[in-house]
């Protein structure tokens, strides 16, 4: 038997794009956070608990959620592009090191001639 206000697709998309911005904004303040993947998740628990999205909709987005990457996976990058600038730079100061090192080892053998 169907229920007679079941909610649709349709009607749970709508209700999630009507709703979703207001919400985001009232769980980034009360969470104190900024991962967004645990503001989005508290957004959608509210939502199906005021029945304005139905459960395949919701099983629909939190495993989009799901996908979305950690908010550190920038960092992650940044530090590699430190550590490389530094070995690079570590790497040229100790060519050039090395190159002064030989010029001058060249002007003291050829002076000794």
């Amino acid at each position: 038997m169907q229920e007679l206000h079941k909610i649709t697709d349709k009607d749970s998309f709508h209700n999630y794009l009507d709703n979703k911005d207001v919400l985001e904004y009232k769980y980034s303040k009360q969470l104190g956070t900024r991962n967004m993947k645990a503001v989005y998740y508290a957004v959608l628990d509210e939502m199906k608990e005021k029945k304005l999205i139905n459960d395949d909709f919701y099983e629909n987005e939190t495993e989009t959620i799901s996908f979305l990457g950690d908010d550190d996976t920038c960092k992650d990058c940044i530090y590699l592009f430190f550590v490389t600038i530094f070995i690079t730079l570590l790497f040229s100061l100790l060519g050039l090191l090395v190159v002064y090192e030989m010029e001058k080892l060249k002007m003291d053998t050829f002076d000794e001639l």
